[in-house]
Formats: C-alpha cells, sequence, structure tokens
C-alpha cells in the first residue's frame, strides 16, 4: 500500500430516575448510595452486558453489619451481582465499616423473548441492615438474528501448513428483513456466485473484529459474489458496533469493515449508514468493466482508519457524506476508476490527532520488500463536492510516473494548500473556505450544525449556487437541485 496509507438505539423510554454522583440517603437511613438506579443501554438477548458499578457507603459513626443484599428475583432474575469478589443473587453478612464504602458490580443479560419489539427488564438490589434499602435496576433487552461461524476456510500458508479460517456462511439469495437487528460475530461472508440483499429499516451491529465480506477473501473465483443494501430515505440501512451503551455508542474502531472483495462486482449502496468501525468500506479491484459499487445517499461516519478504502476498483458514488475519520476519509489506492458527485468529505476527527490528509489518490503501492507496483489511475472525478477538514492540507495526489494518473475536480470546495494554484485538471473550484482561528476554534462556512453531525447547508454558506449541473438532479434528502445547483450533498432549502 502507498507509503501514505497505512443502532439500534432503543433507549428511547424516559424515566425520571436520576444518577447522581453524590451519595444518596436519607439520614435516618443507614446506608447511602451512589445513585438510586442503575440504568442499561440496550442489551440483546443471550449477549451480557458491560459491568456497571454501585457505591455503598456507611456515613454513620459505627460499623454496619449488611445481613444481606440480594437480586428480589433470584435465580430467575436477568441480573447478577459481584459483592467484594462474592458472587451470586444473595450475598449474606458483609461488614461496612464507619465513614468507609464497598463496591457492588452488577451485570445483566437479556433472555430471549421470541419478540420484535424491544423489552424493559426491571428488578433491584435490596439492602438489609435494621431496615431494608432498595436500588432499582432498569434494563432494555432487544431479540435478534445471530450471524456466528457455522463454517470454515481451509488453505495452505507459504510453508505449506494448514491455516483456517471461521466465518458465517451467507448463502446464494439471501434476505437479511428489518424485524430484528443482525448480530455478527466474527465474519459473515457471502459466498461465491451469491447475493445478500438488506431491507430498509435493518439494523446490522457487529463486534470487534467483525464485519462483512462479500466473495472468497483467498483466492479469484470465477464465481462473483455482490450486496444490495436498499434503504429508504428516512429509513436507511445501519451498520454500527454492538456496544449500545451510552459512553460507547459514539465510539470508533469497535467493529472492523464492510469488504467487497477482488470476487465481487455490481454491489449496490444505496440510504446506508455506516460508522463506527475500522473502514468503513474497502472495495478492492474489479474483474469486469462494471462498477464495483454504486453508492448512493449514504452516510460513512466515525471510523478509527478509514472511510472508503478503494484499490483499483471502480466506484460511481452521489450524494454521499464521508466525515471523521482517523486517517483518510476517502483513500483512492493502486489506480482504478472513479466518479464522485455532489459528495461531502469533511473531516472534524475528534479522537486524537490526524496526520494523514483527508483525500488520497495514488496509482501504486509499496509491497513489504520495498517495490514499487503501479497501477494505471484511468479517472478519478470530483464534481461538486466538498472537501474539507480541519488540517491545514486535506487532499493528497501522489503520482507513480510509470502509470496513467488521470484526475479532474471540478466545481468543488477544496481545503488545500498544496493545489490552490494549480490549473491543470482543476477546474472553478474554491480554495480554503474554512479556516483556524486565533484562539484555536475551527470556522464552519459550511453546515447547519456540524458538532450534532447536520450537513446540511446554512443560510449563509458559501457554497451555495457555485456548482454545475450534473445528471444528479436531487440531492441526499431526494429534493430537485434547481438550475444553479450548490456544492455537497444538500442542496439548501430557504
Amino acid at each position: 500500500m502507498s507509503k501514505h496509507l497505512v443502532f439500534f438505539l432503543l433507549g428511547g423510554f424516559l424515566f425520571t430516575v436520576g444518577c447522581k454522583k453524590d451519595p444518596l440517603g436519607l439520614s435516618d437511613q443507614p446506608l447511602s448510595f451512589s445513585s438510586d438506579s442503575l440504568i442499561f443501554d440496550t442489551v440483546f438477548s443471550t449477549l451480557g452486558s458491560i459491568t456497571k458499578r454501585l457505591t455503598v457507603y456507611n456515613t454513620k459513626t459505627q460499623d454496619i453489619t449488611i445481613d444481606k443484599i440480594y437480586i428480589p428475583g433470584m435465580q430467575n432474575s436477568n441480573y447478577s451481582i459481584n459483592v467484594d469478589g462474592e458472587t451470586g443473587p444473595l450475598v449474606e453478612n458483609i461488614l461496612l465499616r464507619k465513614k468507609d464504602s464497598l463496591f457492588v458490580f452488577v451485570k445483566t443479560t437479556i433472555d430471549p423473548q421470541n419478540s420484535n419489539t424491544p423489552m424493559v427488564v426491571e428488578d433491584s438490589i435490596v439492602f438489609v441492615t435494621q431496615t431494608e434499602q432498595k436500588v432499582t435496576l432498569y434494563s432494555w433487552g432487544q431479540d435478534a438474528y445471530y450471524h456466528t461461524p457455522n463454517s470454515r476456510f481451509v488453505f495452505l500458508d507459504q510453508n505449506g501448513d494448514s491455516l483456517f479460517f471461521n466465518y458465517h456462511s451467507i448463502d446464494c439469495n439471501t434476505q437479511w428483513d428489518n424485524l430484528k437487528p443482525h448480530v455478527i460475530f466474527g465474519y459473515a461472508i457471502v459466498e461465491p456466485g451469491c447475493a445478500l440483499n438488506i431491507q430498509a429499516g435493518t439494523f446490522v451491529h457487529s463486534y470487534a473484529n467483525s464485519g462483512i465480506i462479500v466473495g472468497h477473501p483467498f483466492e479469484i473465483t470465477s464465481n462473483s459474489s455482490s450486496i444490495h443494501i436498499q434503504g429508504d430515505l428516512g429509513n436507511p440501512v445501519t451498520f454500527t458496533h454492538t456496544r449500545l451503551d451510552e459512553f460507547y455508542k459514539e465510539d470508533p474502531g469497535l467493529w472492523d469493515r464492510i469488504w467487497l472483495t477482488a470476487n465481487s462486482q455490481d454491489n449496490s449502496i444505496e440510504h446506508a449508514i455506516i460508522k463506527n468501525g475500522n473502514i468503513g468500506l474497502q472495495i478492492d479491484s474489479n474483474i469486469n468493466s462494471n462498477p464495483t459499487a454504486v453508492i448512493k445517499h449514504t452516510h460513512i461516519d466515525n471510523h478509527a482508519g478509514i472511510g472508503i478504502l478503494a484499490q483499483g476498483s471502480r466506484i460511481e458514488a452521489e450524494n454521499c457524506i464521508i466525515t471523521d475519520c482517523g486517517q483518510h476519509l476517502l483513500a483512492l489506492a493502486y489506480g482504478g476508476d472513479y466518479q464522485f458527485t455532489h459528495c461531502t468529505m469533511y473531516n472534524a476527527w475528534g479522537f486524537g490527532s490526524r496526520t494523514t490528509p483527508s483525500v488520497l489518490i495514488n496509482n501504486y503501492y509499496e509491497s513489504s520488500e520495498g517495490q514499487i507496483i503501479s497501477r494505471d489511475l484511468q479517472q478519478a472525478t470530483f464534481i461538486n463536492c466538498i472537501i474539507d477538514g480541519h488540517s491545514s492540507e486535506e487532499l493528497l495526489l501522489d503520482n507513480e510516473a510509470s502509470a496513467q494518473f488521470n484526475y479532474l475536480i471540478s466545481h468543488c470546495a477544496l481545503r488545500t494548500e498544496e493545489y490552490s494554484t494549480t490549473t491543470d485538471f482543476f477546474e472553478n473550484n474554491l480554495y480554503n473556505l474554512s479556516s483556524l482561528s486565533v484562539d484555536g476554534e475551527f470556522s464552519d462556512p459550511y453546515f447547519m450544525d456540524l458538532e450534532n453531525k447536520d450537513y446540511h447547508l446554512n443560510e449563509n454558506s458559501t457554497v451555495i449556487n457555485k456548482g454545475t449541473i450534473s445528471t444528479t438532479t436531487t440531492d441526499f434528502d431526494l429534493q430537485l437541485r434547481d438550475g444553479s445547483p450548490d456544492i455537497g450533498a444538500f442542496e439548501f432549502m430557504p
């Protein structure tokens, strides 16, 4: 590779319970607590939650013996506790010294209910001294379809030894419906010659080091595979991780990627949200002249590495949003053929420093032995796109002279110092509209609400009416574009 390339949120219920940092408890009560309730966000059935901690305080001037700490549901409860290393629904005879505290660790597992709707599971922890005190437990449970390893690749390494790769097999003409979330352990692989169709409104949750692979990943086959992600406006297909508790739900890098291998073709992605992974889409070289992938009305967001990693492939993308990635939003590596129209690419990565540009385009990679291997960049065309972010340079054209390097960037808004005076293959662009102020704040000349990831244009946006007419006649929201289209994925609507 180039040297430069290295929700299902079901907690919609509102309870009037609080979570307070100060110990709770009336003055005449023997014990005080760090919270009067513990609330777990969505937990998929059969899977354990994160562990939450409750602190129990003895604010009195004498020692207290807690006769019992127990969960009323006992063995039938969805909750379990651990008190100073002792586990169970019931722990007895705990001595709590004066002015001291102890920890109670709580987990929950939701039993399958054969239900397609979320369930609320409630119990409590009861503390028995000379009186009884209670801390309430709430969690939301959700049944799901589970895609676990059921098949194995066997192949030989360079020494002739057998290696194994376990995966979940997706057979031909499989359709994933939206009745329940889909949860992937490891990799789910679309078998050669097969297609996976995903309905609008489907949520796909992948564990760490998990994701979807389309086509055989280890050898070239004659039977290509494909994926068809068929979301609708207001009812997208969503791909994210399984950590739905509030603390983790927007963390990047908690699952791996969707990988369209060289054994895939004619893939289509429309009205999708792909977020919080390592790489959103990896799209490898194609085996025919058709696009490897057609991507429309899709938001790729918050990946630890790269939003779209394309390697010698063919992509047609329009009305797409690619935002906030730790390396590149878009890496077009090792040649290929690409068309991006009315796309918004804006990198305000907030999980540490970023030294790489948002968009990388090259026509080679460097092997592990240091050999430069090039491939023609037949065309990389950007029309009416925003390429911007919080670095001084958000574009890198990395050309190896031994192969073709053809590109066109027209009527785009670009954050670049290197190419701001370039005229060859740059047409009618706007440059460096955003800027870093003296107090370290980055100006946003485009969007309605960047902090909340609303990339609609505001009424003062400098890209309104600055685009050129193209074949993309509607915007991300399917609103008609006028005769003076705006740059980016959204047409401003007064």
